[in-house]
């Protein structure tokens, strides 16, 4: 069963295609669905800080998705730091850009 916290749910109008008939949702990001099946779907999550949230699903046409028995399923985004420019930097004042997946510009 789904938990009752608020979610903040992606709105968007589509007139065809998947995305007119699922949304999902991995915390507050929005995950765009490109596949669904009756036991699957495959989306493209939006980046987001690192850390795990709840997935959810919602199939315009019947509701909520229901979680399993087991527990709300949950996706983990990692921290994880690809490579870094420059990459040899002297003691002084330099910008350095990092390339990675988990970082969050809000924190």
């Amino acid at each position: 069963m789904v938990s009752t916290q608020s979610k903040q749910w992606y709105q968007r109008r589509v007139s065809s295609g998947i995305n007119a008939e699922y949304m999902g949702t991995v915390g507050s990001l929005n995950c765009e669905v490109s596949d669904a099946t009756s036991s699957e779907i495959t989306c493209l999550l939006e980046p987001g800080a690192a850390g795990t949230y709840d997935v959810n699903v919602v199939v315009k046409s019947r509701g909520i998705a229901e979680q399993p028995g087991s527990g709300q399923l949950t996706h983990t985004v990692v921290l994880e730091i690809f490579s870094n420019t420059p990459q040899l930097v002297a003691w002084e004042r330099n910008l350095i850009t990092v390339y990675g997946s988990g970082i969050s510009c809000n924190s």
